[in-house]
């Protein structure tokens, strides 16, 4: 498939960069939109260096960024670095080039410093559905939340999807692209949160959820995950749930109308092969 161009000819490169034989894609492409919507929700470009950060919690993020992170920034830009622990108690990858930096601020708009007020789905990517997918995944393995809970029963067995943002136009702009694809949603809400660090005290995020067995189905259907944690989390939800004839005479009057479910709930599939596909684009 073509992508489109990205315009590379006002980018600037460093003797280190050229030491290094670090490049920039000419192209977008899925990998790249993945990783875009990695450091929309755990990343951070300086604003004043030439670095870029991007982290999590090490109690479930180190496959992650080991295989995953590393091994695309490898591909794209041809950038070897390791994933470490850092001193705030995150696991991530921290790095500078000059070339890399500029290819994300100058030619994809992506913002520099304090992002939240400036976050947005880049138009490159969001004028292209399968670009577009894969931003969101890259975003649902960084910055959603995927919980199993108890709600009727005593053990967790019903999923719960979240987003959350500072940014309430991201959040909305977010919102609004999942739903497109016939997604049953909460509204979006204000979640005050009390935090001492900041000057007013609390904090406020926006948040919306997908709840249920048949949404989070729809997720993998759809989208799917590249993040061994989400990976576990739905082969734990399909255990759990593989006896539960209430949903299963769910989904089989669901399908009746036309809704696609494949084999997800086949608990001999394998999920990395229903997720989408590490290509080299």
């Amino acid at each position: 498939m073509d992508y489109p161009k990205i315009d590379l000819s006002n980018l600037k490169e460093s003797h280190n960069d050229i030491r290094r034989g670090i490049t920039a894609p000419e192209n977008m492409g899925e990998n790249l939109a993945y990783i875009i919507g990695v450091l929309s929700g755990d990343g951070h470009i300086s604003k004043r260096e030439y670095t870029i950060i991007c982290g999590g919690n090490p109690k479930d993020e180190i496959e992650f960024y080991d295989k995953m992170i590393v091994n695309l920034f490898y591909k794209l830009f041809n950038i070897k670095i390791k994933a470490k622990h850092f001193s705030d108690g995150t696991y991530g990858v921290n790095f500078d080039s000059k070339l890399i930096h500029e290819f994300f601020t100058k030619s994809l708009g992506m913002p520099t410093g304090k992002k939240y007020d400036y976050l947005k789905i880049p138009l490159i990517i969001k004028q292209n559905e399968i670009l577009k997918k894969h931003f969101i995944i890259g975003l649902f393995d960084t910055d959603f939340g995927f919980t199993l809970k108890k709600r009727y029963k005593n053990f967790n067995y019903y999923p719960v999807l979240s987003f959350s943002s500072k940014n309430y136009n991201f959040t909305k702009e977010i919102y609004e692209e999942i739903k497109s694809y016939g997604f049953i949603m909460s509204k979006i809400f204000k979640v005050f949160s009390l935090d001492k660090r900041v000057r007013e005290g609390h904090t406020i995020v926006y948040r919306f959820e997908m709840n249920g067995h048949i949404e989070l189905i729809r997720w993998f259907n759809t989208f799917g995950t590249r993040h061994p944690k989400n990976i576990k989390k739905f082969n734990s939800w399909l255990k759990i749930n593989k006896n539960n004839l209430r949903l299963i005479n769910k989904m089989k009057r669901i399908a009746e109308s036309g809704f696609e479910f494949s084999s997800i709930f086949d608990t001999s599939t394998d999920l990395r092969v229903m997720s989408p596909t590490d290509t080299p684009s």
